[in-house]
């Protein structure tokens, strides 16, 4: 199927865009991810900082390609603000996010590492 992605002068077609699908298979492979960290946590399964940290991995990755998606797109747009205007909530959503999802990103990574070093020690 085709997304036409229209600017206040331009349209681009996005169906043959490598970008474009690259971004499609992230968000499929985010939504489904989610959905299981969901079920998981409602069956009190995943809720460490493991499975945390997977979930949020891929949301960054579902960001990236957004990201590039973006980039390689801006050229089909008047400007950076039509671009945005033309974002879906989620979309703006989660590139708003993308400094607070690292910095809890790292903060987990630390607490894995601690855990580690915890079991090491206990391990002997």
């Amino acid at each position: 199927m085709v997304e036409p992605i229209t600017g206040h002068r331009k349209t681009a077609t996005l169906d043959s865009n490598p970008l474009t699908s690259s971004y499609r298979e992230t968000k499929a492979r985010y939504r489904r991810n989610s959905a299981l960290y969901q079920a998981d946590a409602v069956e009190g399964e995943g809720t460490g900082v493991e499975a945390e940290l997977e979930r949020l991995q891929e949301q960054l990755s579902l960001i990236e390609a957004l990201e590039e998606r973006n980039k390689a797109q801006l050229d089909s747009f008047v400007d950076e603000d039509d671009q945005w205007n033309s974002l879906e909530e989620y979309e703006k959503e989660l590139l708003n996010c993308k400094d607070k999802l690292v910095e809890r990103m790292d903060i987990l990574a630390e607490q894995m590492v601690m855990l580690w070093m915890g079991q090491k020690s206990q391990d002997g």
